[in-house]
């Protein structure tokens, strides 16, 4: 189930699972200007998992540039900080997934824009990262109960539905894969709906 979470949050998360094969996930950052070495997020990795991390700029994307930085070497763990990928983009990579396996983890830093343009366009990736969707606040940390309910009621404004129907809609396969949408599956813990 997916979950706001602060750095170290996610750090334990990742220390638990253990660098696996096919190990992918998504931290979703708390707005599109924030920066990746300023959450604390790689510092928390590296403590708690002793595996190197490092981060990996694809602001323009080539399946093939990303490939060789994955592996080289392929057993640490890996930020990519996603650019601006277009779903033909995003589906290139999906076809090309295999080439992508390596033993280290693959963490997709981006924004719930950039993760409704994957749930659309690279389904098997997304079959890759699983539930394994964490969100951070703007600052860096975890969202507080208080933002994180300010947030729901706003979703719950803007679609004039309850939480309680927006569930019920995803349950039924019946739910958008609009960023805003996936945001608030995820705020309400059950990032597993999205589609």
């Amino acid at each position: 189930m997916a979950e706001t979470q602060s750095p170290f949050q996610i750090a334990q998360r990742m220390e638990l699972r253990g660098a696996t094969e096919h190990s992918w996930a998504v931290v979703l950052s708390g707005s599109p200007t924030q920066d990746v070495q300023s959450t604390g997020l790689t510092a928390e990795l590296e403590a708690l998992t002793s595996i190197p991390v490092r981060t990996i700029f694809e602001q323009t994307l080539s399946i093939g540039d990303l490939r060789n930085s994955l592996h080289s070497p392929s057993n640490d763990i890996a930020i990519v900080v996603v650019g601006d990928w277009t779903e033909e983009e995003w589906r290139a990579i999906d076809i090309n997934r295999s080439a992508l396996e390596r033993t280290g983890t693959i963490l997709l830093w981006m924004t719930t824009d950039q993760l409704g343009t994957l749930t659309t366009a690279a389904p098997n990736i997304r079959s890759f990262i699983g539930v394994s969707m964490f969100l951070l606040g703007p600052d860096g940390s975890a969202m507080t109960e208080t933002d994180r309910s300010l947030r729901i009621s706003e979703l719950e404004d803007h679609y004039g539905l309850t939480s309680e129907q927006m569930l019920e809609a995803a349950q039924a396969g019946q739910i958008s894969s609009e960023p805003q949408a996936l945001e608030w599956l995820i705020l309400v813990g059950r990032g597993d709906l999205i589609p």
